[in-house]
């Protein structure tokens, strides 16, 4: 699986996880997902957006 599509996967999972409570997994995925986006920084504005949407995401889903 390329770089992007396991921080994509990863966060995808993160939110799975934070609908169902489980908070601090869900956390962790999301920090990975953030750090691969951020590895990942060259491929342009579609990371950039993604990047954003990992480091907002799981907080403004409410909990």
């Amino acid at each position: 699986m390329k770089p992007l599509g396991l921080s994509e996967t990863r966060f995808a999972l993160a939110r799975a996880l934070w609908a169902v409570a489980q908070r601090e997994r869900a956390r962790e995925l999301a920090a990975a997902a953030g750090e691969g986006f951020r590895e990942a920084l060259e491929d342009g504005a579609q990371v950039q957006a993604k990047l954003a949407e990992v480091e907002g995401g799981l907080d403004a889903q409410g909990g």
